[in-house]
């Protein structure tokens, strides 16, 4: 039981690693414009008046890079909301979420007063083939909220968001280092066993 804790223990320390995959995927925001102004984070809260459209931009810019390798078993992208278009991903990929204040699941409400438009589905995927890539770019987040006429004067929270993922095939020295790993384990093992044998043949005597 002692060994397979070990066994355990040295697996999960070693995949809590941090590992370097054969794809990189980059990102970062500038030029975060709320309501026309310049804005330190890519949220903002502003108080609507019936009839008042707020808006909050930003632009995320990434660098991607892969070496085009079949994985062992397919990933996937969800394209949409509810999960009804799935992109499935033979190969070593990317793909970039975008999100903001709108909601189109199954599960959202509509509210008739305060209409939201922006970012979101499909997520952008870079490189899904099978030859290398490297690709920069950027792309637009946004979200603009308008209320309506007949409303009354409401706080509204704007925000962009987005969420990296990757599919990887690892590099052959995490395999490698792994397999090192459970050795040194069960090396370990087999000298305190016997050391606890040397132990009671000299109490034995």
């Amino acid at each position: 039981m002692k060994f397979l804790l070990g066994v355990a223990t040295a697996f999960a320390c070693l995949m809590a690693t941090p590992t370097r995959a054969e794809v990189v995927l980059d990102t970062y925001l500038t030029d975060v414009i709320c309501n026309g102004a310049p804005c330190a984070a890519p949220s903002f809260t502003v108080l609507m008046r019936p009839g008042d459209v707020a808006t909050l931009h930003a632009t995320l810019h990434y660098h991607y890079k892969d070496d085009g390798l079949l994985l062992a078993s397919p990933g996937y992208y969800q394209m949409d909301w509810n999960g009804d278009d799935i992109l499935f991903s033979p190969y070593e990929s990317g793909g970039i979420y975008l999100y903001s204040n709108i909601c189109l699941g199954h599960s959202c409400q509509p509210t008739p007063d305060l209409m939201f438009t922006g970012s979101g589905p499909p997520p952008l995927v870079l490189g899904l083939n099978d030859h290398p890539d490297e690709i920069t770019g950027s792309v637009e987040l946004f979200s603009q909220a308008t209320l309506g006429p007949n409303a009354f004067p409401e706080l509204v929270t704007l925000f962009v968001d987005y969420h990296p993922v990757i599919f990887a095939v690892p590099e052959p020295e995490i395999y490698g280092l792994l397999i090192f790993g459970l050795g040194l384990v069960g090396a370990a093992h087999r000298r305190r066993g016997r050391a606890e044998r040397f132990m009671r043949l000299r109490q034995c005597r």
